[in-house]
This record gives structure tokens, sequence and C-alpha cells, in this order.
């Protein structure tokens, strides 16, 4: 990754190659979570995430 990094990273056109692909990891990150939020399984998620937060809460206090 580092070798591929150096090799584009001199060109003007290897900043461009780094912009796209970071803009296209935003928007798949994106669509992932909005898939992920909308799936069946995010209440049970929300639910388990809830509970976890109560327990470390409770260790927190006493």
């Amino acid at each position: 990754m580092k070798r591929v990094f150096d090799r584009l990273a001199p060109h003007d056109e290897g900043h461009a190659y780094i912009d796209w692909a970071v803009l296209m990891a935003g928007v798949m990150l994106t669509a992932f979570s909005v898939v992920f939020t909308l799936s069946d399984e995010f209440g049970q998620n929300t639910d388990d995430t809830a509970g976890a937060v109560e327990v470390i809460e409770d260790f927190q206090t006493g």
C-alpha cells in the first residue's frame, strides 16, 4: 500500500486518484451505514447496545 501511495503521490494525477479513493470509501461507508440502519436487525442491535451501556454505567457507579 505504501509503495502505491509513494508511486502516485508525486504526480498531479496521483492526488486526484487518492482523492477519489477517499471519496469512494466515504460513499461506501455511508451506503453501508444506511443499509445497516434500515435493516430489520437494527432494533435488536440498539437494544443490545443499550443493555451494554447500562451494564457499564452500573459497573462505574458501583
